[in-house]
């Protein structure tokens, strides 16, 4: 199973995983390891296999969905999905690996295979 750790600098207690073989991400105990729930449901807004997470400064959750070459947006407190923030295959993104803002402000998506 493929895995992507994300801690939230806010809430040092959670740690957030992306399970590629089920299009979900996990929430558990920073502490314990225990599972807290399933922040984002098992391909929820056509989530396929995440595998690069962050938290935005206007606290939304954005996911890497490789398999279908997208960045999904989902609501950072309740993981509900919001958007499609970068539409499959937008601008030439193709097999994104990882994804961070930048001091800008802006979100930065590394791609392997880009089309463009």
């Amino acid at each position: 199973m493929g895995l992507n750790f994300l801690c939230l600098p806010a809430d040092a207690s959670s740690l957030f995983v992306g399970s590629f073989n089920n299009d979900s991400v996990l929430r558990y105990d920073a502490e314990t390891g225990e599972l807290i729930d399933t922040f984002v449901t098992p391909g929820a807004g056509g989530l396929e296999g995440p595998v690069a997470l962050t938290f935005g400064q206007d606290n939304n959750f954005y996911v890497v969905s490789i398999l279908n070459n997208s960045v999904l947006l989902y609501d950072g407190q309740t993981g509900a999905f919001l958007d499609p923030f970068v539409t499959t295959g937008s601008g030439g993104l193709a097999s994104p690996q990882d994804l961070t803002f930048g001091l800008d402000n802006n979100l930065y998506v590394s791609s392997t295979n880009p089309s463009c």
